[in-house]
C-alpha cells in the first residue's frame, strides 16, 4: 500500500485515509451477509421438498401430473429453493449493514427518512409477493380447470412451474416498491408531485407494459396485475401532499 501511495496526489492519499476504515467495515460485513445467505441456501435446498410440497398445496392441480423432465432437476429445484429462501431472509441483513455504511454520508433528515420508510418497504414487498402467488393461483386453477374438462392426459414441467411462481411473486413484490421510491423523491424534492400527476398517462401505460411482461399475460392476469399498482401509484400521490 505504501508503494502504491508515493504515485498518488496528497488530496487522493487523504481520501484513501479517510475511506478506508469504512471500506474495510463493509467489506467484513459483506462477508457475513454472504455466509448467511450460504447457510440459509444450504439448509433450504437439502429441504426444498417441504417448500415445494407447501406451494403445491396452494394450487388446485386435480387432474394434473408434476413430472421431472431430466434427472438433473431434482439438483437445479434444490439450488433454486436455496437462493431463493437465502436471498430473502438475507437481504434484510444487507440493507442493515448498507444503511448502517451510508449514514455518515447522509443528512440527519435523509437518513430519517429513509429509515422510516423500511418498515413499509418490508410489508409492500411481502403483500406483493402474496399477490403475485395468489393471481399465478387464480391463473394456474382456472387453466388446470379448462385442461382437465378436455379429458387429455396433463403433465406440467414442475421446474418451469415452481420458477414461474416464484418469478412472478418477487417481481410483484419488487413493483410494490413502487409507491415507496415514489414517496422518497418527493419529500427529498427530487420530483415534484405536480409532475408526476401531469405524467399520469405515461406512468401507466409503463405499468401495464410491465404487467405484461410478467409470466402469464393472459387477460385476466394482466388486468389483476396493473389495478394494484394503479392504485398505488394514486394513493402515493394522496398521501404525499
Amino acid at each position: 500500500m505504501a508503494e502504491t501511495e508515493r504515485f498518488l496526489s496528497p488530496e487522493v492519499q487523504e481520501s484513501i485515509r479517510r475511506y478506508l476504515p469504512y471500506l474495510e467495515e463493509l467489506r467484513k460485513k459483506f462477508f457475513i451477509f454472504i455466509g448467511v445467505f450460504l447457510g440459509i441456501a444450504l439448509i433450504s435446498g437439502i429441504f426444498y421438498q417441504h417448500v415445494l410440497r407447501f406451494l403445491l398445496s396452494l394450487f388446485n392441480l386435480q387432474g394434473i401430473n408434476m413430472v421431472l423432465t431430466n434427472p438433473n432437476q431434482i439438483i437445479e429445484l434444490g439450488i433454486e429453493t436455496g437462493i431463493f429462501i437465502g436471498l430473502m431472509i438475507s437481504i434484510p441483513i444487507l440493507i442493515y449493514f448498507l444503511m448502517g455504511f451510508l449514514k455518515p454520508a447522509l443528512s440527519p433528515k435523509e437518513f430519517k427518512l429513509i429509515i422510516s420508510l423500511l418498515p413499509g418497504s418490508f410489508l409492500l414487498f411481502i403483500f406483493g409477493f402474496g399477490f403475485g402467488i395468489w393471481v399465478m393461483q387464480f391463473v394456474v386453477s382456472m387453466f388446470a380447470a379448462a385442461a382437465t374438462s378436455m379429458n387429455p392426459q396433463n403433465l406440467w414441467d414442475i421446474g418451469t412451474f415452481f420458477t414461474q411462481i416464484i418469478f412472478s411473486g418477487a417481481a410483484m413484490g419488487f413493483l410494490f416498491q413502487f409507491p415507496i421510491i415514489l414517496t422518497a423523491l418527493i419529500r427529498l424534492k427530487v420530483i415534484a408531485k405536480k409532475t408526476l400527476a401531469k405524467q399520469r398517462s405515461y406512468i401507466y401505460l409503463s405499468m401495464i407494459v410491465v404487467a405484461a411482461l410478467l409470466p402469464s399475460t393472459d387477460i385476466f392476469s394482466l388486468i389483476l396485475l396493473t389495478i394494484p399498482l394503479l392504485l398505488l401509484f394514486e394513493i402515493t400521490l394522496l398521501l404525499n401532499k
